[in-house]
C-alpha cells in the first residue's frame, strides 16, 4: 500500500508527473500522480503529513458516530415535518 499524505500547511504546490503544478490547501488528501521528489520535498518542509490508517476499532467508531449522527438528524427532520402538519 502507497503512502497517504495530508496537507498540514496552509496551501503547497506540488509538482505533478506529467510536468504541471497542482496547488492543495490544509486538510487536502495528497493523491496519486505527484513526483516522488515534490512529495519528499514538501514532507521536510513540514507542508504535509503521513497519514496514519486507522485501526479498525477508530473505523468503526467514526462509522458508528455517524450513522448515530445521521439518525438524529432524521429524527429531527421528522419531527419538523409532523409539526409542521
Amino acid at each position: 500500500m502507497a503512502e497517504r499524505y495530508v496537507v498540514t500547511g496552509a496551501a503547497v504546490v506540488l509538482p505533478l508527473n506529467g510536468g504541471s503544478e497542482r496547488y492543495l490547501y490544509r486538510g487536502a488528501p495528497v493523491g496519486d500522480g505527484f513526483t516522488p521528489e515534490g512529495v519528499k520535498h514538501a514532507l521536510s518542509l513540514g507542508l504535509i503529513a503521513k497519514v496514519k490508517a486507522p485501526a479498525a476499532a477508530e473505523k468503526s467508531a467514526a462509522e458508528k458516530a455517524a450513522a448515530d449522527q445521521a439518525a438524529a438528524e432524521k429524527a429531527a427532520a421528522d419531527k419538523a415535518a409532523a409539526e409542521a402538519k
